[in-house]
């Protein structure tokens, strides 16, 4: 991980850019002690996170819920 502080990212900024193309993450750094500010990380490290929610055997996944061989839309359930 590169570690640059806000002044060297302000004028280094292509660089930065291509370290990100690159995959390399940036630590960016403020003041005078240097204190740890942000990283910053390649869209393409970054994980999806997991939105479905179990409930029992009822799953939530997105809009649609699902139970075993049984699916039922949002609209369904509101009709109920």
């Amino acid at each position: 991980m590169k570690t640059l502080s806000v002044a060297d990212l302000k004028s280094q900024f292509s660089m930065v850019i291509s370290d990100l193309r690159e995959g390399r993450e940036i630590l960016i750094t403020y003041g005078r002690n240097k204190e740890p500010l942000a990283t910053i990380i390649p869209q393409s490290k970054l994980k999806k996170p997991d939105y479905s929610i179990p409930i029992g055997d009822l799953k939530l996944n997105g809009w649609k819920y699902t139970m075993n061989d049984f699916e039922l839309t949002d609209n369904d359930l509101l009709s109920l």
